[in-house]
């Protein structure tokens, strides 16, 4: 099946599961089928590999409106290669912490916690409010994932400051490699 789209836009995109794309792009109408589509420009030309249907198509703030978010496959290319052929790039792995973070009433909240990954470990909780990492203020979930991603490899450890039921709190936590602990059958 095929669907005529347009491009409502290009920006950043921050998933509450650890997930930040510096430059996707957003088409409308909607796709039913979007998980793994194509985006083909004019030209033929890959231009996309459908991620996911959103509902705020058009950027934050404006009103709801679905359609798809899609990874522009140039951030594909350069890697290609070496994920066919050993399923993981080389470079050292991001580090990771198993948290599910959502913005609210401008804190940034953990929304959920893996189960045994760095965060549930340190003893983190739902509910509790991010404040900063390292000493530096975190703005909203991109910028704590820059940030989380700036400190080092999986496997650095960093200083959050938290709050919790109006008490401030620091907790250091050891990040982990993702791809330990979701293993997607590629050993």
């Amino acid at each position: 099946a095929a669907l005529k789209v347009k491009v409502a836009g290009r920006r950043e995109f921050a998933g509450y599961w650890e997930y930040l794309l510096d430059n996707a792009i957003f088409t409308v109408p909607a796709y039913p089928l979007w998980g793994g589509s194509a985006l083909v420009g004019p030209d033929g030309s890959l231009l996309g590999v459908g991620s996911l249907l959103v509902q705020e198509v058009l950027g934050p703030g404006s009103p709801a409106f679905p359609g798809n978010m899609y990874v522009p496959i140039n951030r594909l290319k350069p890697i290609f290669e070496e994920l066919v052929q050993t399923g993981r790039i080389s470079t050292p792995p991001r580090p990771w912490l198993g948290l599910y973070t959502v913005e609210h009433n401008g804190d940034l909240v953990i929304g959920g916690i893996s189960d045994g990954g760095p965060a549930d470990r340190a003893g983190l909780q739902r509910g509790d409010s991010l404040q900063s990492l390292n000493g530096e203020v975190l703005d909203d979930v991109p910028d704590f994932y820059k940030k989380l991603w700036a400190s080092g490899p999986a496997g650095t450890t960093i200083a959050l400051r938290m709050e919790r039921d109006n008490d401030a709190f620091e907790v250091k936590v050891r990040t982990g490699d993702r791809g330990t602990y979701h293993k997607y059958g590629l050993d």
